[in-house]
């Protein structure tokens, strides 16, 4: 009790746009992190033939590579399992052969 009025406990809180847990562990960040980058990776993807790669590379940049970097200095020290799970979605962004974002133009 904070002066006369009654504190609720919750289970995970959001501040800045970052989930914390009652333990601060983050996971419920990186967990909500990963959706996210997801549902953006899943929406680019079906786009992807219909805009030019400079194009996608923006919309990458914008839309996912934001998400994953914004507010990522809370999460050093980390235990890396944890890190893990956003690291593959940076991984898919890459440009490389298992990528959303193709190394050369298709040919029409």
């Amino acid at each position: 009790m904070v002066a006369v009025v009654p504190v609720n406990i919750t289970r995970k809180t959001r501040n800045l746009g970052v989930a914390m847990d009652a333990n601060i562990t983050l996971s419920s960040h990186i967990n909500d992190l990963c959706e996210k980058a997801f549902f953006f990776i899943n929406s680019i993807d079906r786009i992807r033939k219909y805009l030019p790669p400079d194009s996608l590379k923006r919309l990458v940049n914008a839309l996912v590579i934001s998400q994953l970097d914004y507010c990522n200095s809370l999460l050093y020290g980390l235990p890396s399992d944890e890190l893990a799970k956003s690291s593959e979605y940076r991984g898919l962004t890459d440009c490389g052969s298992s990528s959303i974002i193709p190394d050369n133009p298709p040919v029409n």
